[in-house]
């Protein structure tokens, strides 16, 4: 269970088996389903909040319902955070 995410620091906390481990975020993987709340920290689309409307392979589609549609692909690292998904990246999106 993921328990806490600093982002600045790139840590992350868990709890495993009882007990709590720090983790570098790039450790960590979600896999996304159709629905998903979620927000964009890093890359291009930074600060973007909305829902994914296609989870296929690497590539990300998500919708606020305000603007057009959002893609993020090759190679969204994700982190699930307690209401929404976190979003980082490792190429592609991210400056």
């Amino acid at each position: 269970m993921l328990i806490s995410v600093d982002v600045d620091a790139q840590l992350a906390t868990i709890e495993f088996d009882n007990h709590e481990y720090e983790v570098p975020i790039s450790s960590l993987w979600r896999i996304f389903a159709a629905g998903d709340h979620v927000k964009v920290l890093l890359g291009n689309h930074r600060e973007f909040t909305g829902y994914v409307i296609v989870a296929h392979d690497c590539e990300l589609v998500l919708q606020d319902g305000k603007s057009d549609n959002v893609t993020l692909s090759n190679g969204v690292r994700i982190l699930e955070c307690s209401l929404f998904c976190i979003l980082t990246c490792e190429i592609g999106d991210c400056p």
